[in-house]
């Protein structure tokens, strides 16, 4: 990943450089409003970041994952697909969680880490009981609102320039959700895909590989394999992977399996 984001930091100084001397003709030619949009452009790629999708089905672990990375156990591992939500991961020197919503006229709000923990984990309605099941609901809808969490964190992952986008799982009926990984797949400089050692390697998984991520140009797949540690033995985990490398290696170039 580290060359990746060289390449990535190299083209990103490389354009800005360029963009700065067409400033300077533009100075020249005293076109003030060109040189504002160009300024304007200038300062959004300089904020532009590394741009990791963590992806997977549902029950891939996913969030323990995030959660071994960040060091807490901010996401919970029980979400189902009705509580599912897009987490943008950024590093920051204070820890911060602030939601935006579909609605554009609505601002952006900073909740607090108790806040955002009942948000994606509401407590399951009894079932059989109006009121609970009535508020559970409310909470589903209030979630259908959001469209994505930004968590800042002193995450040293993210450091160097690194976002990491943990989407909803890839097998979720939600149009709102599917439709907001669908557009930041594209825009993605890698992936890492998460399977499970009990099922590895679906054909619905193969098909999100080839036609999702490499269809889009993501040539860095990085294949996380989770739940190693639930089977019985070194030669269990060493045939799952070997099944796994076997199906990925005529779609992916050397694929990297860990």
């Amino acid at each position: 990943m580290s060359f990746s984001l060289m390449n990535f930091n190299k083209k990103k100084d490389q354009i800005v450089k360029e963009l700065e001397q067409l400033i300077f003709l533009l100075n020249e030619m005293e076109s003030r409003v060109e040189l504002q949009k160009l300024t304007e452009i200038i300062d959004h790629i300089k904020q532009e970041n590394f741009q990791i999708v963590v992806v997977g089905e549902f029950s891939r672990g996913k969030s323990t994952f995030i959660n071994s990375l960040l060091g807490n156990q901010l996401l919970p591992s029980s979400a189902n697909p009705t509580t599912a939500l897009l987490n943008v991961i950024k590093y920051s020197k204070e820890s911060y969680i602030k939601i935006r919503f579909h609605d554009e006229n609505r601002q952006e709000m900073h909740i607090s880490e108790e806040t955002f923990k009942r948000l994606i984990a509401p407590k399951e309605p009894i079932k059989g009981d109006p009121e609970s099941e009535a508020a559970y609901q409310k909470q589903a809808d209030t979630l259908k609102q959001i469209q994505s969490a930004e968590i800042g964190h002193p995450l040293s992952f993210c450091k160097g320039g690194v976002t990491l986008i943990d989407t909803p799982g890839t097998n979720d009926l939600d149009e709102a959700r599917e439709k907001i990984t669908n557009s930041i797949i594209p825009r993605s400089d890698a992936a890492i895909f998460l399977l499970s050692a009990r099922k590895i390697l679906s054909e619905s998984e193969l098909s999100f590989l080839r036609d999702r991520l490499l269809s889009n140009d993501i040539q860095k797949v990085f294949i996380v394999v989770n739940f190693k540690d639930e089977l019985e033995s070194p030669e269990a985990i060493e045939k799952v992977q070997k099944y796994a490398y076997d199906n990925l290696k005529n779609i992916l170039k050397e694929p990297r399996i860990s």
